[in-house]
């Protein structure tokens, strides 16, 4: 009589848990992994970023597909060369930024004084998904001329300092934003639907 009791309660056990993986299948609560691997790599500067496919491409955003492992490395404009860090500085010169218009030399003077401050690092926050990355400039040699080059000089500890990886399992449009205070232009330093989740 007991040995039948113990083999219902564990048959009862047993329905359970499948009913409660089913359930937990059902809704989503796993990511379905589509098994492709993406990276992407994101220049951050005063006060932008630049997104690039796995193959240095620029590209306006970053868009996967629910379930893909995403890669992302975030390099600081301060890695680059001078010239190459300013071009990408001239961005937002061009652009305006907070309160200051476009081609304002009151950018650059706020660009200046944030160097001057030590403010040579950003950070990258997904907003709706647990990524967060910041930068460390004084671990980069600098002196690079395009994003492929920097993985070409940069040592592979440095490189994967600047690294992170998650799965994309949640479909939708995400704001990108920079988590790392980096002078005036901070507050504006995002991109509304910079992450996209297709699926």
């Amino acid at each position: 009589m007991a040995s039948s009791l113990k083999l219902v309660g564990l048959a009862v056990a047993a329905v359970a848990i499948l009913a409660g993986l089913a359930a937990y299948l059902y809704l989503g609560g796993a990511p379905s992994v589509s098994g492709e691997e993406r990276v992407f790599y994101v220049v951050a500067y005063h006060w932008g970023f630049v997104f690039y496919d796995e193959n240095f491409n620029e590209v306006s955003n970053i868009v996967v597909n629910k379930g893909d492992r995403v890669t992302i490395y975030l390099i600081p404009g301060a890695a680059f060369d001078k010239e190459t860090h300013e071009t990408y500085q001239e961005r937002t010169v061009e652009s305006g930024i907070g309160d200051l218009p476009a081609g304002s030399q009151e950018i650059i003077a706020k660009m200046e004084e944030a160097e001057e401050e030590g403010l040579l690092d950003h950070g990258l926050a997904i907003e709706g998904y647990d990524v967060n990355i910041r930068t460390n400039y004084k671990l980069f040699r600098g002196g690079a001329t395009s994003i492929g080059e920097v993985f070409n000089i940069e040592s592979e500890d440095t490189l994967r300092a600047h690294m992170i990886s998650f799965v994309a399992d949640k479909p939708g449009t995400f704001d990108i934003i920079c988590s790392v205070f980096c002078g005036y232009g901070h507050g504006w330093m995002y991109v509304p639907g910079g992450f996209v989740v297709q699926g």
